[in-house]
């Protein structure tokens, strides 16, 4: 998918119409044609207790993923604009992550409010906000022991990168009713969590799970006068999350090869499990 979207074209090898309209590959992938009756599974199902089943699921929601991220960065990349342009002339237009030859919905260049977006966009970007939530939590169902799986350090930083544009998402004017609160707490502790299981003293993954501490305390401010929390931009308290855990200073990264010489960047790649 990542490839037929995202890739350039290759003209010795000619794709096929039927892969150049997001939602018939959509529908081909959601239709479950694709797997064993045994592991067939509803979108609204709870995250599976098997670790195959998990599996399977983590990469349908994966690839889910990438086919409606670049909804949900048309409307955040929209809204940044609205914000900080909104009076200018030289209003920014929202760029596309898709090829040129891909049919699929966009913002108008002349869209200047929230509600010039094509509703088929927004829509769009719901489905990309749910798959980045069961991406996410897909094998939360397995308990709290690290799940057994190929490439720990890819799953993990996957799912760092869902938890950053879920955080992105909650704070969007349009994307926000998508997002439930208590569901996006509960996502950064379990994140966090497995980040803490899953890395090393001098690993990428530490520096990861630092940047989502300093980011929930960010989106959930503690009060301990209160012994509540809060979000921003609301003024009731929740008292359905535990304190976060105090953030240490992130360690120094060794000059050396290996998983810390990723960059820190949004994710765009495959999911990987």
């Amino acid at each position: 998918i990542h490839r037929m979207f995202y890739a350039p074209e290759d003209p010795a090898k000619p794709c096929k119409d039927k892969f150049r309209n997001v939602d018939l590959v959509s529908d081909a992938v959601s239709g479950m044609d694709w797997v064993a009756p045994s592991f067939a599974f509803r979108e609204d199902d709870p995250p599976a207790d098997d670790i195959l089943a998990a599996r399977l699921r983590a990469k349908y929601w994966g690839a889910q993923v990438i086919t409606y991220r670049p909804f949900i960065r048309q409307i955040l990349q929209f809204s940044h604009s609205l914000k900080n342009h909104a009076s200018s002339p030289n209003f920014p237009s929202v760029s596309s992550e898709f090829r040129q030859d891909i049919t699929a919905p966009a913002i108008h260049p002349k869209a200047r409010t929230h509600g010039d977006i094509d509703p088929q966009v927004v829509e769009l970007a719901k489905k990309g906000v749910k798959a980045l939530i069961e991406s996410t939590r897909a094998f939360h169902g397995l308990g709290d022991k690290r799940p057994i799986i190929t490439n720990v350090f890819g799953t993990a930083h996957a799912q760092w990168g869902n938890v950053l544009i879920l955080s992105a998402a909650f704070r969007d004017p349009i994307l926000r009713t998508y997002v439930d609160e208590e569901l996006l707490r509960t996502l950064f502790h379990k994140t966090i969590q497995f980040l803490r299981q899953s890395a090393t003293a001098t690993s990428a993954l530490r520096t990861d799970m630092h940047i989502l501490e300093g980011l929930q305390r960010d989106l959930f401010s503690y009060d301990p006068r209160t012994n509540s929390s809060f979000s921003i931009g609301t003024s009731a308290p929740s008292y359905h999350t535990p304190k976060p855990v105090a953030m240490a200073a992130p360690p120094q990264m060794p000059h050396t090869i290996g998983d810390q010489g990723h960059r820190r960047s949004m994710p765009h790649h495959l999911q990987m499990y």
